[in-house]
């Protein structure tokens, strides 16, 4: 693990959830915590039937947050029940969430723009009810367009 609580994982690496022991010490304070971390493989199906979202105003912290802040499900487990509930599919596990990157702080100043929000790109597949197939991403392009709610997180 680097200093920046980064971590990469060698290519060999099973797929499956890990449990890693995480502590972080400033000065004289330690504070320690576990970190459930999911291994899964991506394949080219997988990227062929990709959806990006981007969502704005968030991070990916506070997207992948603790599971509940102030007594409200995190970003992560919200916007899988949201599509679970669109889609008509039977499990959120359906959703397989498997790309994240947050905008660079760099930015220009854009008149259409007064003020910066983070804006977090989101790389998604979703499998059919057969668990087998995917979903094409022009038809979930195509649902989300068509049901466009205002996803106040």
């Amino acid at each position: 693990i680097e200093g920046d609580g980064q971590f990469l994982l060698s290519s060999n690496v099973t797929e499956g959830s890990y449990n890693i022991e995480v502590g972080v010490t400033e000065d004289d304070q330690t504070v320690k915590s576990s970190v459930t971390v999911d291994v899964n493989l991506v394949t080219k199906e997988m990227i062929d039937h990709m959806l990006t979202l981007k969502l704005m105003d968030v991070t990916a912290d506070s997207f992948v947050g603790s599971a509940t802040y102030f007594g409200r499900v995190n970003y992560y487990s919200r916007l899988k029940n949201l599509l679970r509930s669109l889609l008509n599919i039977e499990n959120s596990d359906q959703v397989v969430i498997f790309a994240m990157r947050e905008s660079d702080d760099d930015y220009e100043l854009d008149y259409r723009r007064p003020y910066h929000l983070p804006e977090l790109d989101i790389g998604l597949v979703v499998y059919e009810n057969d668990g087998e197939t995917f979903m094409s991403p022009v038809y979930l392009n195509a649902i989300l367009s068509t049901n466009r709610v205002d996803v106040s997180f």
